[in-house]
């Protein structure tokens, strides 16, 4: 699994185990409907530059 897709994923189920089969079924429904969320509605941005000053990182993205 995708590491942002993971994330969500927890978001959304948590981290108890889920293993049996009645439940693999609402999880993979769950899966394709957050797929869709996440990767074609959700705006995210692009890390444009990063500058270090000493420790401290500054982090500069592009509009969403």
């Amino acid at each position: 699994m995708e590491e942002k897709n993971n994330s969500v994923i927890r978001t959304f189920v948590g981290y108890d185990p889920h293993d049996s089969q009645g439940e693999e079924g609402l999880l993979n429904r769950l899966y394709q409907a957050l797929h869709l969320l996440v990767n074609w509605f959700l705006l995210s941005q692009k890390l444009l530059r990063g500058d270090r000053t000493g420790r401290h990182i500054t982090k500069v993205y592009d509009n969403a």
